[in-house]
């Protein structure tokens, strides 16, 4: 959540789909793979 400037409780509710922000999703997951 830090590297994406978000707190922690956005990553959280992105990961269990309660809420949608495409661009942060995207980011997140080539943060993921690439980590």
């Amino acid at each position: 959540a830090q590297h994406f400037g978000v707190w922690p409780t956005t990553i959280s509710r992105l990961e269990r789909g309660l809420s949608r922000d495409d661009s942060l999703a995207r980011a997140y997951r080539d943060w993921l793979h690439t980590a």
